[in-house]
């Protein structure tokens, strides 16, 4: 028996193609919101969907890990905030996340890596090119003139 497969059968399941559950999706969202500057191209939800879309996608044989950690950041805070992440408003997680996830210890530090999460589900959308400076390797002007010339635009 491992840890795995005892957390797999505790934990919630998500519906069918998911890979959170509505709960784990909706701490991702509310995280996103917190962490992501106001005026962002990508909604919060649509950060949760692309992370959870990049998990199926890629059959992570370890996204349980995920689903364990949006669990902590879901119930750590009952300890010392007395409700759950995402019951908080959006100024009570914004001063958890100031407090307790920024230079956190323990259990707190580990709740901070959510941060990478939302991350990849912002910066990974394509409506964050323009924002973030980054040029599709389809549209940059290096490989436009190797098509042009004839060349191949990359080694196989």
């Amino acid at each position: 028996m491992t840890l795995q497969s005892v957390l797999m059968r505790v934990l919630p399941l998500p519906r069918p193609g998911r890979c959170f559950a509505d709960g784990e999706w909706r701490t991702l969202a509310r995280a996103a919101e917190v962490m992501l500057p106001t005026a962002r191209e990508v909604p919060p939800e649509d950060v949760a969907d692309n992370v959870e879309r990049f998990l199926v996608r890629g059959r992570s044989r370890r996204a349980w890990r995920v689903r364990v950690l949006m669990h902590l950041v879901e119930f750590l805070p009952v300890t010392e905030y007395g409700k759950p992440f995402s019951r908080m408003t959006l100024a009570e997680r914004r001063q958890l996340v100031e407090t307790r996830y920024v230079d956190g210890r323990g259990l707190w530090a580990l709740c901070a890596k959510i941060r990478f999460l939302v991350l990849l589900g912002a910066y990974g959308d394509a409506r964050m090119n323009t924002s973030t400076g980054f040029v599709p390797v389809s549209t940059r002007r290096r490989l436009a003139r190797a098509a042009h010339n004839g060349t191949a635009a990359a080694a196989p």
